[in-house]
């Protein structure tokens, strides 16, 4: 079936046996087929079976409420469309099947993920080294970015007596340290969506890491232009030192 992903629920919807609770998962904003089949006293349930089914979404919204399953005899189907499932995170899923007047419910659990997974603990790990390593790189940068100096060396007249090349430097590490800004942005979106299953969280990430990679560019340009107005201001400036000429 295409754009569509097919789960298929393994979960025996028993009539008159406790509830038998399981966990599927399914991709964010795809639209999903939910199966399940249905068994009475050790057959598939009739023609005349039905399953009401009903969703919960992770922030508590009513996703299907009493909707009635496709009975396709070897099994019963709801389909979820793509916003349905825009949510990341844990639904509530509630079955309640009935057959020849008998009625038995069952609960589990939906889990929507970007992937369309669980990510292992290996990945997560790897994905919190590699947060440690994206903050310390930008505590670094941003730390030399703050400590080397702008200015010109001046006499006690306050006359420019040497230029500061350094100052390349300082506009490297400050557009350096924006670049990691944007590299920290992504992975805790990736966490809070994969790991912690935090929505908000993950949207609030999101939006902040399309929001510095929107003013990217703009900001290359404009650190560009700066530092060729500092390289042509420190050309006029290295002649006036050679010829003796100390500005203030």
């Amino acid at each position: 079936m295409n754009n569509k992903s097919i789960m298929l629920v393994a979960i025996m919807i028993v009539i008159a046996l406790p509830i038998i609770s399981a966990q599927i998962n399914f991709k964010q904003n795809i639209e999903s087929d939910l199966k399940f089949p249905c068994y009475f006293n050790g057959t598939f349930c009739s023609a005349d079976a039905f399953c009401n089914t009903t969703i919960t979404a992770p922030s508590g919204a009513l996703v299907l409420n009493g909707t009635t399953a496709t009975n396709q005899l070897t099994f019963h189907n709801v389909t979820l469309n793509s916003t349905q499932t825009d949510e990341v995170g844990d639904y509530f899923v509630f079955v309640s099947c009935t057959d020849q007047g008998i009625s038995a419910p069952s609960t589990f659990i939906l889990r929507v993920t970007p992937f369309g997974k669980d990510l292992s603990t290996a990945q997560g790990i790897i994905y919190l080294g590699v947060l440690i390593i994206a903050f310390a790189l930008f505590g670094i940068s941003m730390w030399w970015a703050v400590a080397i100096p702008w200015s010109e060396t001046r006499n006690l007249e306050g006359e420019i007596i040497s230029m500061n090349n350094l100052r390349y430097l300082k506009i490297l590490l400050w557009f350096i340290s924006y670049i990691f800004l944007i590299w920290i942005s992504f992975l805790l979106k990736v966490i809070c969506e994969n790991f912690l299953y935090i929505d908000v969280a993950a949207k609030i990430f999101n939006t902040t890491f399309w929001f510095l990679i929107a003013f990217l560019f703009p900001i290359f340009t404009l650190l560009m232009l700066f530092t060729v107005v500092i390289f042509i201001r420190n050309l006029k400036l290295g002649k006036m030192i050679a010829q003796g000429i100390f500005p203030k």
